[in-house]
C-alpha cells in the first residue's frame, strides 16, 4: 500500500477475510452486494441499438465509469 502514494484504494473483501485485511491496514465504509447468475438468453429490446465497442469509445466510457469507480487510475 505504500507504494500506491497518494492514490485511492478500495478493496471488496468477504466478513471472513475482513480481520486481516483491517490487520493491513484497510477500514471498512460500506457493504458491497453482489448477485450472481446465468443468463441464457434474452430478447434484444427493440428500441435499444448495440454497437461494438471500439477504441474511439475509451474516453466516454472512463468518463461514464468514474462516479461509480473513483479510485481507479
Amino acid at each position: 500500500m505504500n507504494i500506491a502514494g497518494e492514490r485511492g484504494m478500495a478493496l471488496c473483501a468477504t466478513a471472513a477475510g475482513q480481520p486481516l485485511y483491517e490487520k493491513l491496514g484497510f477500514e471498512g465504509v460500506g457493504t458491497v452486494t453482489q448477485y450472481q447468475g446465468f443468463v441464457t438468453a434474452l430478447p434484444q429490446a427493440a428500441d435499444v441499438p448495440l454497437t461494438r465497442c471500439t477504441g474511439a469509445d475509451l474516453d466516454w466510457l472512463i468518463q461514464t465509469d468514474r462516479p461509480m469507480a473513483p479510485h481507479d487510475p
